[in-house]
């Protein structure tokens, strides 16, 4: 089965850097991801607006630890092919 991706990406910050990767990941490496989480008992994320004391969850933002006790090999993977995306 032939599939393909509409992967894009998206800068939406200079200082830090951040950029938005979409469809970066497959539906499976999402569910390993989550599973994963759940495993290593996560919470959901929250993020707060400088000025404003209330927090949002469920932001669609998340971090994952790129190495260390517990990594995934599935997050190493990743790191490692979003690291040659941005030096290629």
């Amino acid at each position: 089965v032939e599939t393909t991706s509409n992967f894009t990406i998206s800068r939406v910050s200079y200082t830090p850097d951040a950029f938005i990767l979409r469809n970066f990941l497959t539906p499976e490496d999402s569910e390993t991801i989550m599973n994963d989480a759940t495993a290593s008992h996560m919470d959901t994320a929250e993020t707060i607006t400088e000025g404003d004391t209330t927090s949002r969850k469920f932001c669609q933002v998340s971090w994952l630890p790129s190495g260390g006790p517990g990594t995934s090999w599935l997050v190493s993977s990743l790191m490692q092919a979003t690291a040659n995306l941005f030096l290629t």
